[in-house]
């Protein structure tokens, strides 16, 4: 299928300091291009990427259509600035897109005489003095640079479009924008590629068609490294947002997900589905586990450390749940064991960390491809932006379905403040470890007992502790669509054991070890955490949950393999 740029093929091989007109961008000019990729989708052998150079320096990079004489996209570093633009700098034009220099630079427009050798594969100031209503419109636009010299190497005929002059305001508002997000927000480089899609409409010079006129601009950027308190409306735009206006008078430009700009490009263009903007739809800098769907938790690789006695709950007789061994920067961190069809938790198994309780609020969160079959590789991956949740929402939660529900909270169980290690931490933070809690029992007397425990685990566990901690359901559930879509717990319960405890605690502490249990209704009233036996929580258990009568949290009941010699035992 042809794309909506049907171009002449211009046969340009890159040489040694030579050219910086090719079918493949040079590697010079890579840097502009987040993860070193030019947008995907776009491979088609009479496409030019020009790489801009300007005073023996590489400055962006643009994908040029020859016959439409207009920029598909140029992409380009941000740099911090105070978005003054250079009103003193020349126009220049590219002579390669036409043979006619060997230094590799953009030039200044040469005499009238000499526009002939050039105009015909790219626009000319002539091709704008006359055009009524449209000025020239930069892709990368010289507010985005700081140096003098970058912001010169903006001023070409090869990085702008004929932009309506009554829409002028509203873009330029946008590029502002956009700078001031990233000037206060962004705390590493930040890529931005900036394009057009065209309908066929042109400039006329002499009765010619000369200069395509663009439907649309469109702009998107890329910080993954941004500041993570920034407030939860710029927040939301990081590390990746898009906007898009059509090229008419007054029209308003409107700032969408990256995912949505290329679902709407991919529509009103002849790009492929293949089509994208930024590598990995920019998260690869964000740091990756392996969540892994495992049939077993027999090896240390599947998270057998997170059990007491390498061995999980038993008695679970539904044979459609999901073994999860939770993994981040290539660890195993815990245990999860997952329902599909309700999109919750039905426990979440882990050791547990000495830590002074403060709680992390800069993790992104994260989902699990393969519980769709989305993705080979067992990463546990941050939730993407806009649309693409649809390949995966039908056997989990993603985040839409907590967004608009008023009395829930996304609820750990296993909680960040019972890990010190910041990647034990991240990995907390995916959707499979959390199930939607009660606002006010979530952050009343259930955070309240995790506390409690925290403290009680701190001062007297002088060993290991095991931890599992799950939900029972009966049927209510969070609709979104007019679907259900996640099991809301009725129960919410813990247990923990420690073999190894303070033997000389006070005694209101010591008859809670070596293993006791919690339970409590995810309600708004009468919501009160009750503490009991592990052998009464699992009593209770087998009438709410899809077990059998062998059902047990803890293998041999925490007791401890090597036994106390019986003149000890009344000291337990």
């Amino acid at each position: 299928m042809a794309l909506p740029w049907q171009l002449v093929v211009l046969g340009v091989v890159w040489g040694p300091g030579c050219c910086s007109v090719g079918t493949v961008p040079s590697p010079d000019c890579s840097e502009f291009l987040f993860g070193g990729r030019p947008p995907a989708g776009l491979e088609h052998p009479t496409l030019r990427y020009v790489c801009q150079r300007l005073n023996g320096r590489v400055r962006f990079l643009t994908l040029y259509d020859p016959v439409a004489r207009i920029p598909v996209y140029s992409a380009y570093r941000f740099h911090r600035s105070d978005g003054l633009k250079r009103a003193d700098a020349a126009w220049m034009y590219e002579p390669q897109l036409s043979d006619v220099s060997e230094s590799g630079e953009m030039q200044p427009i040469p005499p009238e005489g000499l526009m002939g050798r050039v105009e015909a594969m790219q626009a000319v100031l002539e091709d704008y003095s006359d055009s009524v209503g449209f000025v020239r419109g930069q892709l990368n636009p010289d507010e985005h640079q700081s140096d003098p010299e970058d912001k010169a190497a903006t001023y070409t005929l090869t990085n702008v479009v004929p932009q309506d002059a009554g829409f002028t305001g509203p873009w330029a508002r946008q590029n502002h924008r956009v700078r001031q997000r990233l000037n206060n927000y962004c705390r590493g480089p930040a890529h931005i590629v900036t394009g057009v899609t065209t309908s066929g409409l042109a400039v006329h010079r002499a009765g010619l068609p000369r200069v395509a006129v663009p439907t649309y601009l469109w702009s998107a950027y890329c910080c993954p490294e941004f500041d993570r308190n920034a407030p939860p409306e710029e927040r939301a735009r990081l590390p990746a947002f898009a906007a898009r206006g059509q090229n008419r008078p007054g029209a308003p430009v409107s700032e969408l997900h990256l995912a949505a700009l290329q679902d709407f490009l991919r529509s009103a263009t002849y790009v492929p589905h293949s089509f994208q903007i930024f590598l990995q739809d920019c998260f690869p800098g964000v740091p990756r586990g392996a969540a892994t769907v495992v049939e077993d938790f027999n090896h240390v690789e599947r998270c057998k450390d997170s059990l007491y006695m390498g061995t999980p709950p038993r008695g679970f007789i539904d044979y459609r749940l999901k073994r999860i061994c939770q993994r981040y920067a290539d660890r195993p961190r815990y245990v999860t064991l997952y329902d599909p069809q309700k999109r919750i938790p039905v426990y979440s198994a882990y050791t547990f960390k000495k830590t002074e309780g403060d709680r992390r609020v800069d993790y992104p969160w994260m989902y699990e491809p393969q519980l769709a079959e989305v993705d080979g590789n067992g990463n546990m991956m941050p939730f993407p932006q806009g649309y693409l949740h649809m390949k995966f929402e039908d056997s989990q939660a993603v985040l839409d379905d907590y967004s608009d529900v008023v009395l829930y909270e996304r609820g750990h169980l296993n909680p960040d403040q019972h890990q010190s290690d910041p990647h034990d931490r991240a990995a907390t933070y995916t959707l499979t470890n959390v199930v939607p809690e009660i606002r006010e029992f979530n952050i009343g007397p259930w955070q309240q007992h995790e506390e409690r425990i925290r403290i009680r685990l701190n001062n007297y566990c002088r060993g290991s502790a095991y931890i599992v901690t799950g939900v029972t359901t009966a049927g209510h559930v969070i609709r979104r669509n007019n679907q259900d879509r996640v099991g809301i717990p009725e129960d919410v319960w813990t247990a923990y054991c420690c073999t190894e405890y303070d033997r000389n605690a006070p005694p209101d502490v010591r008859i809670r070890f070596p293993a006791h249990a919690a339970l409590a209704k995810n309600a708004k009233e009468a919501n009160a955490v009750h503490e009991l036996t592990v052998l009464d929580l699992e009593t209770y258990l087998k009438g709410k949950m899809d077990v059998d009568q062998n059902f047990q949290i803890f293998y041999d009941n925490c007791v401890s393999p090597s036994p106390l010699p019986q003149y000890l035992h009344h000291t337990i």
